[in-house]
């Protein structure tokens, strides 16, 4: 869990609020760069590690379902 919550720069003795907060805030900033990045709302398998772009397979269900469960939970 430490590994993961560095990349949130929170640690073990983070208050909750303040972790839960940073999670949230990470996971707009990664819904806010899939919209930046598809070619015009279609969402691909894979995104391109140096370019963010897609790179991969387009339009597949998975990505899309994906995509809006995390929206409905946000």
């Amino acid at each position: 869990m430490a590994t993961f919550l560095q990349q949130v720069d929170v640690d073990s003795t983070t208050p909750s609020q303040q972790v839960s907060s940073a999670l949230r805030n990470a996971g707009d900033s990664m819904l806010a760069a899939v919209d930046y990045h598809s070619n015009r709302f279609e969402l691909s398998e894979q995104f391109d590690q140096n370019t963010g772009f897609n790179r991969s397979v387009s339009n597949l269900t998975r990505s899309y379902a994906v995509f809006l469960s995390a929206v409905a939970t946000r």
